[in-house]
């Protein structure tokens, strides 16, 4: 069990069996089979697009004929082989057991969360950040890069080793929590076809965009995993379970029927 005391603390016995922890786990499993299916769906592209180049090159016989085919064959076991991989928890298998139900219940509200961190409007206005020098600049830096960068935020971190080495060295619960509720400060400013957001609507994508920082920071090679969960399940629990009981628990809140 991975725990570390105090501010950089991670996740406890009751954080993990807590209800905002298995959700966050769901959430995360959700985008990570969406960008796995993005990946698979170019790489499948591509083949289909190799293939039909390569019929336009097929001649009658000879061994170009064969050494074509064989090409066509390799790309196909290459896309067949990637499909293969993928995890068998995301095959659509129904089951009707207590404890499948309530998976079942946390994989709809967090496709809801997926759905509306997507939707969100979020100011593009770029924070001023001149260099790395201090924790404000990394953090500045991070919120940007977790704003643009989507799922190439590994990438791009990949490439500044000055903000790699502040997060091997560095990455606590203060700096997740300054980072998130830095980003969530962001979310509906920047809406300009004069609407208004409801408070209820502000707090759910809020509330989203908490998952979706957890989702993008778990995926970075640098930072484990669980202790990015751990960070999330605190920050939810302590920011924002309590409107989610006034307003009736997960699935109630996130009732795709009540969000306006």
């Amino acid at each position: 069990m991975e725990s570390q005391g105090g501010e950089g603390g991670a996740v406890d016995e009751v954080g993990e069996e807590s209800e905002e922890f298995q959700l966050l786990v769901a959430y995360c499993d959700r985008r990570t089979w969406q960008r796995s299916s993005e990946y698979g769906s170019s790489i499948l592209t591509g083949v289909a697009n190799h293939l039909a180049q390569l019929s336009d090159d097929l001649v009658t016989d000879g061994p170009k004929k064969q050494n074509v085919l064989q090409h066509a064959s390799d790309d196909i076991l290459t896309g067949v082989a990637y499909r293969l991989a993928q995890p068998i928890e995301y095959m659509d298998i129904h089951v009707d057991g207590p404890e499948e139900q309530n998976a079942s219940a946390l994989d709809g509200v967090a496709d809801r969360l997926a759905q509306i961190a997507d939707s969100a409007q979020i100011s593009e206005e770029d924070l001023e950040t001149d260099g790395l020098e201090d924790q404000d600049d990394v953090i500045e830096k991070l919120v940007e890069l977790l704003k643009k960068s989507g799922d190439k935020l590994n990438e791009k971190i990949k490439k500044n080793t000055v903000l790699q080495q502040h997060l091997q060295t560095a990455f606590n619960y203060a700096v997740f929590e300054r980072v998130t509720s830095t980003l969530q400060s962001l979310v509906g400013l920047d809406i300009t076809d004069g609407s208004t957001v409801s408070k209820d609507r502000l707090q759910r994508e809020q509330i989203a965009w908490a998952f979706e920082v957890t989702s993008r920071l778990s995926a970075v090679d640098i930072i484990p995993r669980r202790r990015a969960l751990g960070f999330g399940e605190r920050y939810v629990r302590l920011n924002h379970s309590a409107w989610v009981q006034q307003h009736g628990g997960w699935e109630k809140a996130f009732d795709s029927d009540d969000i306006d």
